[in-house]
């Protein structure tokens, strides 16, 4: 079983309780119910709900006596959140960052031009610095033209890509905010840069990581048990 780096807080989740034979508290503290989580396993479906909100994990095929065993084992995100879409597709499990909005912006603008990393650092250094295109134009034209092996005067006339083009998206990035909007994208698509889609600008949300987190802890730890009960049992 792959090992997973759990949180001090996860860890900290160390009291749980059999509610019946379908259910689980786990709480932070005994004697309080705040910082607590229910886990009930229907026929097909591991249902998580309390003070970490609700999510239903609906893996395909997968019936009540192994639900435990597979909840265990996804560790990888991704490939949770498609059977949290299994059970609820309007769950959200997605949300904007600008972070990664900002990094595929710069990776959409360096495919698209096939530039180098380091025109790239030239175009992220000045949006760091709020400077325009105006002011890194020259920079840009000298570090082009010695990736490319041509004279500085020809890098405009000779761009595999209209210059212009890639003036403007370039200038896009560095007024673009990133912080609560698209604005980048939204250029794109009404540029008819029809690849933009595929540039991702989403995370996952930060519940849905914590979700994943109590929901593999909680399974570990039952089948922790059932592992103890049945050393116990062939020692008889």
């Amino acid at each position: 079983m792959l090992e997973i780096n759990f949180s001090d807080e996860i860890k900290s989740l160390k009291h749980f309780t059999q509610i019946n034979d379908r259910t689980w508290l786990i709480q932070r503290n005994k004697e309080s119910m705040c910082e607590s989580y229910y886990v009930t396993i229907l026929e097909n479906a591991i249902v998580m709900y309390g003070d970490y909100g609700g999510v239903i994990v609906k893996p395909h095929e997968c019936k009540k006596e192994s639900l435990i065993n597979w909840m265990a084992n996804a560790t990888t995100l991704g490939y949770f959140c498609e059977k949290v879409n299994n059970g609820n597709q309007n769950h959200q499990y997605k949300e904007y960052s600008s972070k990664i909005a900002k990094d595929s912006a710069l990776t959409l603008i360096r495919d698209k031009f096939d530039l180098s990393e380091n025109v790239l650092k030239i175009i992220s250094n000045a949006d760091e610095n709020m400077l325009s295109f105006d002011n890194i134009r020259d920079e840009l034209i000298s570090r082009i033209a010695l990736d490319k092996g041509c004279h500085p005067d020809n890098v405009e006339s000779d761009f595999e890509e209209d210059f212009e083009t890639f003036e403007n998206i370039v200038s896009e990035f560095l007024s673009s905010s990133f912080e609560q909007d698209r604005d980048f994208f939204d250029f794109c698509d009404r540029n008819n840069f029809y690849d933009w889609c595929e540039y991702d600008f989403e995370d996952y949300t930060f519940r849905i990581k914590h979700q994943h987190q109590c929901l593999l802890w909680w399974a570990r730890y039952v089948l922790s048990q059932n592992n103890k009960k049945e050393v116990r049992h062939s020692s008889h």
